[in-house]
């Protein structure tokens, strides 16, 4: 019930004048969040995916383009992230997405300049971003960093030494 104008009813055969099922690859899923934009939609499963689908200017649905979708597409740009929340505002979809601390085993070179570490390049942790820098790229410091072991501690952005 609703508009079918830009498939915000989530089935390329609604009408818009009864109830419709929404199918495709939510129809196996468990949806924890759903959220409306003034003509879009967008979903958030148990397994952390999100869909959306609907009018596609100003590219409110996050695949890179305007198109307008009928059916629920999976947002590819949030695949790998930690979801935990979405909202809808008339013309934009917003994610929360919990930070995911970098191993410095995962990482073989610095995330800012790219050169790979070694004895005198040294791997840093950031407190703001989890990512892994070396000492050239890493001479910020911030106040309540978010992933710091104290955020009212005035703290160097990169601290955590890891050998």
């Amino acid at each position: 019930m609703g508009s079918p104008v830009y498939g915000q009813l989530g089935n390329p055969q609604a009408d818009g004048k009864l109830p419709t099922r929404v199918e495709g690859k939510l129809s196996k899923s468990r949806v924890d969040e759903i959220a409306c934009g003034a003509y879009h939609v967008a979903v958030l499963t148990s397994r952390t995916e999100v869909y959306t689908w609907g009018k596609g200017a100003n590219g409110r649905l996050g695949h890179g383009n305007i198109d307008d979708r009928s059916s629920p597409t999976l947002v590819e740009a949030l695949k790998d992230k930690q979801v935990k929340s979405i909202a809808c505002g008339a013309n934009f979809t917003a994610a929360i997405c919990l930070h995911k601390w970098v191993s410095g085993v995962d990482q073989s070179m610095c995330s800012g300049c790219r050169l790979p570490f070694n004895f005198k390049r040294k791997r840093h942790n950031c407190y703001n971003c989890g990512l892994v820098f070396c000492h050239s790229c890493s001479s910020k410091k911030s106040l309540k960093a978010s992933m710091a072991p104290n955020p009212n501690k005035f703290v160097s952005v990169i601290t955590a030494l890891i050998n």
